[in-house]
């Protein structure tokens, strides 16, 4: 009843992730789907997303802007996948994690371990601000929104780069912030 922001379903349906920035509280809670108490699971942490297996959180640490990794099976230590980065997205093969970062979209490989194998990748490069990424249930594209002040569009671009191929939007408004069913 006092707020919540960027919910997402775990894996196994069973509980759901969110986040309390909109009520000025930078942390990620849990709540089963049918209802009841919130259960704080991370402080300074917001923006999350589970890995497909549902063994991992990626999310963003608001207090210096790094994306990272937690387990959620066992103990161990976060793992910083990006030093800076927003919004970010586990594909659904549980391979990339893509986000949005200055202006565009770009990707990390992930190991089974909740690890970053490399740096991170650059997917798209407008002149406008390229936002929100969400990928295709075969994790070959990525849909994200693109544009300037209020009027965002969608498009799609492939997970190995490319030309963008644009989706749909309105004028002004417009659409933003896709999500794709897995």
């Amino acid at each position: 009843t006092d707020g919540g922001n960027d919910a997402v379903w775990a894996p196994n349906g069973l509980t759901i992730v969110f986040d309390r920035r909109t009520a000025g509280d930078d942390a990620l809670y849990e709540i089963p789907f049918f209802g009841g108490r919130r259960k704080l699971i991370k402080q300074d942490a917001i923006s999350a997303d589970f890995s497909p297996d549902g063994k991992y959180l990626v999310f963003q640490q608001p207090s210096d802007g790094s994306l990272r990794i937690m387990p959620l099976i066992g103990k161990g230590k976060d793992t910083i996948i990006a030093n800076f980065g927003e919004h970010p997205v586990w594909s659904p093969d549980g391979n990339w994690i893509a986000f949005q970062m200055d202006g565009d979209i770009w990707k990390v490989k992930i190991n089974a371990s909740g690890r970053p194998m490399g740096d991170p990748i650059q997917i798209t490069s407008s002149p406008f601000w390229d936002g929100m990424p969400t990928w295709t249930a075969d994790s070959q594209s990525i849909i994200y929104h693109t544009g300037l002040e209020r009027d965002y569009d969608l498009w799609k671009v492939s997970a190995d780069s490319g030309m963008p191929v644009w989706l749909t939007g309105a004028p002004e408004f417009g659409d933003y912030d896709p999500s794709v069913s897995k």
